[in-house]
């Protein structure tokens, strides 16, 4: 494997193409989708997204892809166990947010 030699003569020149003949039609095609990505949430309710590409662009004139090039759906592989009941009625998240407010205030006033 050495360098590369001088390009090569030129080949003869084709015939001339018909200009009166118009372009032929491709109307636009969509790929495959893709697998669905993991869940955004490991708990509670979260979104999966899948994406799909034009596989063949449109050409003269052809009829542009209709549709969405991604699609979400919902996706819930278990309850988060904030969301769980405590006996008292409130469930854990809010019983946790009402202590984290609780601690800010106080954060506040001894920063005061």
């Amino acid at each position: 494997a050495g360098d590369a030699g001088p390009p090569g003569d030129q080949g003869p020149v084709g015939l001339p193409g018909n200009a009166s003949a118009a372009p032929q039609r491709v109307d636009c095609k969509w790929g495959d989708w893709t697998v669905w990505q993991e869940c955004s949430r490991t708990c509670g309710d979260g979104q999966q997204r899948r994406e799909r590409s034009v596989s063949v662009q449109p050409q003269g004139n052809g009829r542009n892809c209709v549709g969405a090039r991604f699609a979400l759906q919902v996706c819930h592989l278990k309850a988060c166990p904030w969301a769980v009941a405590l006996p008292g009625g409130a469930p854990r998240r809010q019983q946790a947010l009402a202590m984290l407010t609780a601690l800010s205030l106080a954060w506040q006033v001894v920063r005061l």
